[in-house]
Parts: structure tokens; sequence; C-alpha cells
């Protein structure tokens, strides 16, 4: 878009409306060829009194893979500690269909937390046929990591993605600040 506004005094200002029209761009989408997922999420409560460590888990529907979850902390008695002080142990897959989180409560009060699972149906679905989803066994990988902030990268083979990435703290204090897809792999 160029626009001619001409000689301008120091100073002074002009005001220009520009108007566009675009043109849609149509969706194709043939419903014999296109490969459809249907994905749902779970959740369920999970409350903690002062000191305690309790696993909760969260199914999928039938015929559904347990494609990513996690634990939500809510909140904590006022006054009685913070959310940081609430620790995730152990976050992934206890199955194909099912997510199961452990934590425990460092608060002198009760903490309220939700665990929850993302899920896919293990066919996809298009108006001619379906296909069903490749998921692979879990590859298990331990790290033992030195104090301070660290990063931990896993792979996965070529021509697959990660799914349900998951972690489990075997012993001492600590605190998984995120979790992300790198390319091909996962970085906790």
């Amino acid at each position: 878009v160029t626009c001619v506004v001409g000689d301008l005094a120091p100073g002074t200002s002009r005001a220009v409306q520009v108007r566009a029209t675009v043109d849609p761009i149509a969706m194709r989408m043939d419903p014999n060829t296109a490969h459809l997922l249907d994905e749902q999420k779970q959740e369920t409560f999970l409350g903690l009194q002062a000191g305690a460590t309790n696993t909760a888990s969260v199914s999928c529907p039938s015929g559904m893979y347990a494609t990513s979850g996690g634990v939500r902390i809510d909140s904590v008695d006022q006054g009685r500690g913070t959310l940081s002080d609430v620790h995730v142990l152990a976050s992934g897959p206890s199955g194909n269909g099912e997510w199961s989180a452990t934590i425990h409560n460092t608060t002198t009060g009760q903490a309220q937390t939700k665990v929850y699972v993302s899920c896919l149906s293990a066919t996809t679905t298009s108006g001619a046929h379906q296909h069903g989803l490749a998921v692979t066994d879990t590859t298990p990988q331990t790290v033992t990591l030195a104090p301070g902030t660290r990063t931990v990268d896993l792979a996965c083979p070529s021509g697959s993605l990660p799914v349900a990435p998951s972690y489990a703290i075997a012993s001492g204090a600590t605190s998984v600040v995120g979790s992300a897809r790198t390319g091909t792999g996962w970085r906790f």
C-alpha cells in the first residue's frame, strides 16, 4: 500500500484511512480423505493434608490414548505455605489410557490440586476409512542431576514424536519448571 500525502509543514500531521478487502481462501476438506482425531480432556481433584504425599490417576474414555497430562496446584490454606511448597514427585502415563501423579504437600495446611490428562482417539476417522495410531512402549531414561538449574533433553527415534512425556523424582527436592517439545524430542 502506498499513500501519497504530499508535503507537510514542520509540526503538522495528516491522517490517512486505509480500507482493504481480502479474498477468502476456500478451505477444501474432502470428508473421504480427511483424517480426524477426537480429543478429550479429563481431570480429577486431589486434596492433600499438611505433610501428606498422595497419588491420583485419571483415565481416558475407552478407546483413547493418554497423550499428555500433568498437575495443577490450585491453592494452599491461607498463611500456611505457598504453591511452590507443594511438590510434584512424579507425573506420567500409567498405561495407554491413564495419567498418574504423585504430589507431596510440605505446607502446614491443606493443598488443593488437580491431575489432568489429554486423550486422543486410538484411530483416525474419515468418511471412507480409518487408521490406527501407532503408539509404542515408553523409552525410559534415568538422569542424575547435580545441584542447580539443569536441562534434560530427550530424543525420539527418527520418524516419531514424543507422546506422554513424563518424569519421576527418585530422591531429593526439585521442581520441574518447564516441559516442552523440541523438534522430535522433549525438554524438561
